[in-house]
């Protein structure tokens, strides 16, 4: 079989020309699963980028309990899809001065009302609540003072019925 010097130039050319828009390279960094695809832009993440993420899901996949770890402040949780309600994943003692400060940014597919509960987790019973109705908040703060020190605590984060609502809370 003869072939013809200026097709198989133009071959090669077409498919160098190609490739580059059609080819995924990936590159591995040695962690398993951590990969990055050429000409896209998501990056190369280890398990040590994710260090003290606390992503929420409803309680309808973690059950209707209250946490049982413990972690300290500050303390940051968020959910990306909640339609009723869900419990932080983690109980917390207060600042030695019995205060918890709680800063709450998030938004909702329709307006609602957003609805936190402190729990004290030694006590089972609902310390207090804190009801603000809107489609998006920016930094909603609340500060809760005179806790006991030596009690943890929990969040229960509600909503009204109707659309979902994604959020981030953090907690000092």
């Amino acid at each position: 079989m003869k072939f013809n010097k200026r097709l198989l130039m133009a071959l090669t050319a077409l498919v160098m020309a190609i490739m580059p828009m059609g080819a995924a390279l990936a590159e591995t960094s040695g962690v398993p699963g951590a990969e990055r695809i050429y000409g896209s832009d998501v990056p190369i993440i280890t398990p040590e980028d994710i260090q003290n993420a606390d992503i929420l899901t409803e309680s309808l996949s973690r059950g209707n309990n209250p946490p049982t770890s413990n972690t300290t402040l500050p303390y940051t949780a968020s959910s990306n899809s909640i339609s009723s309600y869900t419990y932080t994943n983690y109980k917390f003692k207060p600042k030695s001065d019995g205060k918890i400060h709680t800063s709450f940014s998030g938004s909702a597919t329709q307006a609602t009302t957003v609805t936190l509960t402190l729990y004290d987790a030694n006590t089972g019973k609902a310390v207090v609540t804190k009801d603000n109705a809107a489609k998006s908040w920016d930094q909603w703060g609340i500060s809760w003072y005179n806790l006991d020190t030596s009690h943890y605590y929990y969040y229960k984060i509600s909503k009204s019925s109707g659309g979902t609502l994604s959020f981030t809370m953090k907690c000092t």
